[in-house]
Parts: C-alpha cells; sequence; structure tokens
C-alpha cells in the first residue's frame, strides 16, 4: 500500500512538472509571436506611406479586443462562475470582432485560469485538445460546468 502511494505522488510530480513545463512553453510562444508581429509591422511600415508603430503592437487578445474596448473575463473554472455564461459572453464578442473559428480557441485559452486552465493543460497532455471551436465548447461545458 505504501509502494503504491509512493507511485501515486511520483506520477503525480512528475504530471505538475510537465504542466509547469506546458506552461511555460506557452509563454514562450507568445512572446515569439509578439515579436514577429514587431517585425512584421516595421517591414510593413518601411515599404507603406501609411506608417504602424511596433510599439503599438499590443498582444493578439487585447489587439481583437481593442476594437470595441472589451475585453472579456478570465474564467477559473470556479463555483461562483458560470462556463455558460462566460462562452456566451466570448462568443458574442468574438462574433462582433470576426474571429475567425481557428483562433478563437487560442483567445478563449489565454482566458483560463486556475481549474480552467489545469483541465486545458491535461487535455494537451493526453492529445485531446479540440480541434474545432465547437469541439472546445462541448469538452469546456463537461468537467467545468456549474448548475446556475
Amino acid at each position: 500500500m505504501r509502494i503504491e502511494g509512493a507511485n501515486l505522488g511520483n506520477l503525480l510530480e512528475r504530471v505538475v512538472q510537465m504542466n509547469m513545463i506546458i506552461i511555460e512553453e506557452m509563454h514562450e510562444q507568445r512572446k515569439q509571436i509578439t515579436e514577429q508581429q514587431a517585425l512584421i509591422s516595421l517591414h510593413l511600415s518601411a515599404h507603406s506611406s501609411t506608417t504602424v508603430s511596433a510599439v503599438a503592437l499590443p498582444d493578439p487578445l487585447s489587439r481583437s479586443f481593442n476594437k470595441i474596448n472589451v475585453k472579456p473575463k478570465e474564467y477559473n473554472g470556479t463555483n461562483e462562475e458560470n462556463v455558460v455564461t462566460w462562452l456566451t459572453a466570448l462568443e458574442e464578442i468574438m462574433a462582433n470582432q470576426l474571429i475567425h473559428d481557428d483562433d478563437r480557441i487560442s483567445l478563449a485559452v489565454s482566458l483560463l485560469g486556475g481549474t480552467a486552465l489545469q483541465w486545458f493543460v491535461n487535455l494537451k497532455l493526453k492529445n485531446q485538445r479540440p480541434s474545432s471551436w465547437n469541439e472546445f465548447k462541448e469538452k469546456v461545458r463537461w468537467p467545468l460546468e456549474k448548475p446556475c
């Protein structure tokens, strides 16, 4: 019985370490994307009569939502939150901004925190990352949906 507990503890420790690595990789990818956007902006400003400041280029999430000066709330998967309400508000904003389905999952994941982010990291670890927006909505509702 003690051996099983030790093995479970080791397994849990490895999962936590893997989750931290994935989160670090996601932050690094976001940093690289922001740097690439700045380079593209500089390139465009050099070849265009319309100047675009590289400093004015925020992260993709802020740039998309700044058009209507609304940034959706983060979803943490707590008892006080309702995933259906969060998804509805998020979808409304995305529809108004004409955000393509391919970008919707990334934007939604950037708004996850706490238990909800852990849920998504676990999906990635199991190679079960949703491939479509509809699949994401179905999967996020199942483990996290709270009664109204």
